[in-house]
């Protein structure tokens, strides 16, 4: 298996376990793994991360956080191929990007800007853009990114038809190349191998050849080193993340929103001072069962879809207790699907569910409806989950959607 595949099981195990505040790393995860496969349902998904990330971006103003997610709405509509809006959404990022506290390297942002203008045929603003790039990129001491950013500015040069800068870049990435790869060790061996010509006696030659083994082992050694690190250090760097947050998740999906449970409890305390023991004793079984699967879920990464409709149908005819007559629910199972053998991450619907009624049905008039549905798309589970509430329309006849593509 090599390092992408690999890469993505880890980044498939993390979505798992995924909270609102890491969906933005999340839709960058995905961003990455379009450039590899072009699958456009990665894309869908891209942007979906992005959005329920935006909230809480913009509530709490961590404008690093802002930054980077119109930098992901850039990247969808640069492999959308709309060079207009992804133009619109890099300003946004650099408007932002001036805003954040610390160290404000603009570097990429202004590249991704010059590149933008380069697809929109605007020559000249490309040139200015990317001049302003490297001005910035001068000052960052990362020395492989600033080598990249001049052969890409390089590249960017010449397809806009300046070649004396093209050329003047290219020289500069050169240079930088041949320092960070220490050619001054490969002279080394030069050297050596022009005293070995000369030595005539035998021993000095055998010693001296040893000499010069050492040396191009060394240097082997080193090229190779440098390239893996630089080939393989955001693979790297990604590991690390996905093991810090690993420990996080495995707490966070023991945890269903706490306002549930009061609410919950609530509820169960009126039924009882009304004296409706049938509903309480309903109500208890099902409350019951939902901390029962939710404990379970936190020793088990992945349930059948079995186990996650039944817990998803105890949840909301508990929230149906508390809210009666408020909503209806309904599921529709592709018959493909084999149900009681097919494994999915446990509670990954609760959330948009959750959604729905807290914040969907909240000040609604008419009578909800919960629409939760499993496919069979090429080799993945469709998930989505659609209500008629409140939200980027008013008209009560059209459903909202919220989608979940599992491999």
């Amino acid at each position: 298996m090599n390092e992408h595949k690999k890469n993505w099981i880890y980044i498939k195990r993390v979505e798992k376990l995924i909270e609102s505040q890491n969906y933005r790393w999340l839709a960058f995860e995905y961003e990455q793994k379009y450039t590899l496969t072009q699958r456009e349902t990665l894309l869908d998904s891209l942007l979906i991360f992005e959005k329920n990330a935006e909230p809480i971006a913009f509530k709490y103003k961590m404008y690093d956080e802002i930054t980077n997610l119109y930098r992901i709405k850039e990247a969808h509509s640069y492999h959308k191929q709309n060079a207009i809006k992804a133009l619109m959404y890099i300003d946004s990022a650099i408007y932002y990007g001036k805003k954040r506290r610390g160290n404000k390297n603009l570097s990429s942002l202004y590249f991704s800007k010059a590149y933008d203008h380069l697809d929109l045929g605007q020559l000249k603003e490309a040139n200015k853009w990317m001049d302003t790039a490297l001005v910035i990129v001068n000052d960052v001491k990362d020395s492989s990114g600033k080598m990249m950013m001049y052969y890409g500015a390089s590249e960017l040069y010449s397809t806009a038809g300046n070649v004396k800068k093209a050329f003047e870049t290219f020289k500069i990435y050169t240079k930088m190349k041949d320092s960070i790869w220490n050619i001054e060790k490969v002279e080394k061996v030069n050297e050596l191998e022009q005293k070995f010509n000369k030595v005539k006696n035998e021993k000095m030659i055998f010693e001296l050849e040893k000499t010069k083994q050492l040396y191009t082992f060394l240097i082997l050694g080193s090229l190779l080193t440098l390239l893996t690190l630089i080939f393989f250090f955001r693979q790297r760097s990604l590991q690390n993340k996905q093991n810090s947050m690993l420990a996080e998740q495995l707490l966070n999906r023991a945890r269903i929103n706490p306002h549930f449970f009061f609410n919950a409890m609530a509820s169960l305390q009126n039924l009882s001072l009304q004296e409706k023991s049938t509903q309480t004793t309903l109500f208890i079984s099902r409350f019951a069962k939902i901390m029962r699967q939710s404990l379970e879920s936190t020793y088990e990464e992945l349930v059948t879809v079995e186990s996650e409709i039944d817990f998803i149908t105890n949840y909301l005819e508990v929230q149906k207790l508390r809210f009666p007559e408020k909503f209806d629910f309904t599921f529709e199972i592709d018959d493909n699907l084999e149900i009681n053998e097919l494994k999915i991450p446990g509670m990954i619907i609760q959330p948009f569910v959750e959604n729905a009624i807290e914040h969907g049905f909240n000040t609604i008039d008419y009578k909800g409806l919960i629409l939760i549905s499993f496919v069979d798309e090429k080799e993945q589970i469709k998930i989505s989950i659609e209500d008629n509430g409140i939200g980027n329309t008013k008209d009560k006849k059209v459903l909202r959607c919220a989608l979940i593509y599992l491999l």
